[in-house]
């Protein structure tokens, strides 16, 4: 995560840790909101409807839900594809993802 926003690909380890720490808070805490929102198992829209006024949390978590239901779109075409030869990184690369798709 941390090298996907601009650091070196092997951080140093208290910058992981401290990384890791803030990132676990956070989902406690929206975790814990949406729960008390609803009483049972904790959804998606139970998420959103904590973020909900942070709109760069709530177009991010937007952007990957849509993109989401784009790899089970491709994901099914490929399991429906009977295209000799084709494996998962060639079809990634004809749908436009620069990796595998994840099983």
């Amino acid at each position: 995560m941390m090298y996907g926003f601009g650091d070196v690909p092997k951080p140093r380890l208290d910058s992981v840790k401290v990384m890791e720490d803030l990132v676990s808070e956070f989902l406690f805490d929206v975790l814990n909101k949406a729960a008390s929102v609803r009483k049972a198992k904790v959804k998606t829209e139970d998420v959103i409807h904590v973020i909900r006024k942070d709109d760069k949390k709530k177009s991010r978590v937007e952007e990957l839900l849509f993109m989401q239901e784009e790899i089970k779109t491709a994901k099914r075409a490929f399991q429906e594809s009977e295209i000799p030869g084709l494996d998962e990184s060639e079809l990634a690369l004809m749908a436009g993802i620069s990796t595998p798709l994840p099983k």
